[in-house]
């Protein structure tokens, strides 16, 4: 394998090699029924297997970060494409200790094969397909220590950023638009640069430009949790859109500030249908009369208003539309990962809309 010395030093990388290539090897044996034999790729590739008449390439990292595995993802089409009738006769896997779900939705996206160390799988060939996934390891490392670009506070920057990723930033303006101070706008950007999120720029080195926002967006939905509901509401409507009216219109009596997101936003930024759920952002706390309206109560079970406090991140990129503020569709998107109703439906209609604005 003609990989540079250097790369070979790095540990994590062979004990991904040593172990990754003789799992997929298996894994393909007990698949089709046949031997399979490992060879090297003779090239920028980690491998080659040949199995049943089909040859997989192969390609290793050690870690399953959204930016990582795009750049495995863009190295083995590369190297796929520079094969003769490379599209057809290789077929690509990517091995990583433990695959997220943002990984593997962009190895599905791009039709690229992939195993982890857990024993899950995405694999799909002619006359074949190996499915395999909820397996953890118990062992599985501790995470990195150092900044996450990816928490709470935090994440303001990536929200930001993904607001308009094709501008070029300054860092003062991501410290107005977050509101957070100097050394956290530093560290975070850091942080950012070191996972590949973000793209150097020669002209102005202090200036911030984002690599590529879908990477970006699906890395922060990876750590994402949605903050959690203080209590919940209960008022007798017929759907979620009265709900969302009558909701607004107590607020809008006692000027209390709040924003509407999960699937009230999604309705409205998009032609998403019926929801009943309505999750609100609350600036502040709220006195007793406005409890009493709003029928609250610590206990979720039949409510159908979310009550969630707001620390001051629902504002970023928010929308006044037909007199009520909405979070963006992006911290929309993100506030609607495993939801019940039709959160999903949801989802990929908001996805389509910030994919439009993007470009």
């Amino acid at each position: 394998m003609n990989r540079p010395v250097a790369e070979f030093c790095n540990m994590r990388y062979i004990a991904t090699m040593s172990r990754g290539l003789p799992l997929v090897k298996e894994l393909i044996e007990d698949a089709i029924q046949e031997p399979a034999t490992i060879e090297a790729a003779g090239g920028p590739a980690d491998a080659v297997i040949r199995a049943g008449g089909r040859r997989f390439l192969i390609e290793m990292k050690s870690d399953a970060r959204s930016a990582s595995v795009a750049s495995a993802i863009s190295q083995l089409e590369a190297v796929r494409d520079s094969y003769p009738n490379g599209a057809k006769e290789l077929l690509p896997i990517l091995i990583v200790r433990h695959m997220g779900d943002a990984g593997a939705n962009l190895c599905r996206q791009r039709g690229v094969n992939w195993l982890d160390f857990d024993g899950n799988a995405d694999i799909q060939a002619r006359d074949l397909r190996i499915r395999i996934a909820g397996r953890r390891n118990k062992q599985r490392p501790k995470p990195q220590q150092g900044v996450n670009p990816f928490a709470t506070k935090a994440s303001r920057v990536t929200h930001v950023l993904l607001l308009e990723p094709r501008k070029l930033w300054t860092r003062a303006e991501l410290q107005s638009a977050t509101g957070l101070d100097k050394g956290s706008i530093s560290r975070t950007i850091r942080a950012l640069q070191t996972g590949g999120y973000l793209k150097p720029v020669s002209a102005a080195p202090s200036i911030v430009a984002v690599a590529d926002p879908r990477t970006l967006l699906d890395a922060w939905a990876e750590h994402y949790r949605p903050r959690p509901a203080a209590a919940y509401g209960l008022l007798s409507t017929r759907d979620g859109q009265h709900t969302e009216a009558r909701v607004n219109e107590i607020l809008d009596a006692h000027n209390a500030a709040a924003f509407f997101g999960g699937l009230s936003a999604a309705a409205a930024y998009t032609n998403f249908g019926s929801f009943r759920r309505v999750r609100v952002y609350l600036e502040a706390d709220l006195r007793r009369d406005i409890r009493d309206e709003l029928n609250v109560s610590e206990d979720p079970r039949g409510r159908n208003v979310v009550l969630v406090p707001d620390d001051g991140g629902a504002k970023i990129g928010s929308e006044t539309r037909s007199g009520r503020r909405y979070t963006s569709p992006i911290l929309s998107y993100l506030d609607l990962q495993g939801e019940a109703e039709r959160a999903e439906e949801a989802r990929e209609e908001l996805l389509r809309l910030i994919e439009a604005q993007w470009k």
